[in-house]
């Protein structure tokens, strides 16, 4: 049985294709992670907010109900995207 193989050639265009494949997935992969370590900052901020606000009162908070540390929080996780 004969296994026919493409030339040497086409076999470099497939590395390179597969090479710039790959960089592609390793660039989404770091942004995912990026991604998810500022919707756990954000998670943070939120949760801390709400068991201070038990605390503090309402002084702090704005016409809609949130607060300063919210958004300042959603402004730096915003920075990165």
């Amino acid at each position: 049985m004969q296994v026919a193989f493409p030339s040497f050639l086409e076999q470099k265009v497939i590395v390179q294709k597969v090479e710039s494949l790959m960089g592609k997935c390793r660039a989404l992969e770091a942004e995912i992670n990026q991604s998810e370590q500022h919707a756990q900052m954000l998670m943070q901020a939120v949760l801390k907010e709400a068991f201070e606000e038990d605390k503090k009162g309402s002084d702090s908070k704005y016409e809609d109900g949130s607060s300063r540390e919210f958004n300042m929080a959603a402004e730096d996780s915003m920075k990165y995207h």
